[in-house]
C-alpha cells in the first residue's frame, strides 16, 4: 500500500509542481477580502432609515439646540421650582428629537451638567415624597426623642 502510495505520488508530483497555485476570491469564500470595515459600516448607516431619521433632525433642529446648548451652559437656578422649570422646557424641545442622545452627539451638548440638573430634581422629588409621608406620621406629643429616634430609623 505504501509503494503504490508513493508512486502515485511520484507520477503527479511534477504535474502539481508546475500548475499554478489556485486564485480564489476571498470574498466569494466569506473570508475577511477587501472590505474595510469602516467602508462597510457607513454603508450601512447611509442606508439606514433611523440614521437618515437622526440626520435630518441634525439639520432640522441645529438652531434649537445650539441655543439650548447656550442656555444650559449660562443657566444658574435660585431654587429648585426654576431648575424645575428649565428642565421641563428643554425635555419639551429635546423630546421632539427622533432620538436625543444620537443627534446630541453631533453637537457640544454639556451632558453631565444637563444631567446633573435632572439628577437634582430627581433627588428632590425624592425629598419631597420623604416629607409629604412625614407629615403623615401621627403627633408624638412632647416626647422628641421618640420622634426623632423614628426619623432616624426611618432614614
Amino acid at each position: 500500500v505504501i509503494d503504490t502510495y508513493h508512486e502515485v505520488q511520484r507520477a503527479f508530483a511534477p504535474k502539481i509542481k508546475d500548475a499554478p497555485p489556485p486564485q480564489h476570491n476571498k470574498k466569494e469564500y466569506g473570508q475577511k477580502g477587501g472590505v474595510n470595515a469602516s467602508e462597510m459600516m457607513a454603508e450601512l448607516v447611509s442606508k439606514s432609515k433611523y440614521q437618515a431619521e437622526v440626520a435630518a433632525d441634525t439639520v432640522k433642529y441645529r438652531e434649537v439646540v445650539t441655543d439650548l446648548i447656550k442656555r444650559v451652559t449660562a443657566f444658574k437656578a435660585e431654587n429648585m421650582d426654576e431648575l424645575r422649570r428649565f428642565l421641563n422646557e428643554a425635555d419639551e424641545h429635546l423630546d421632539r428629537l427622533t432620538d436625543e442622545s444620537a443627534v446630541l452627539k453631533s453637537f457640544p451638548w454639556p451632558a453631565t451638567r444637563f444631567d446633573a440638573f435632572r439628577e437634582g430634581v430627581g433627588l428632590d422629588d425624592e425629598l419631597e415624597a420623604m416629607k409629604r409621608k412625614m407629615r403623615e406620621w401621627p403627633p408624638l406629643g412632647k416626647l422628641r426623642q421618640q420622634g426623632l429616634k423614628k426619623i432616624i430609623d426611618y432614614a
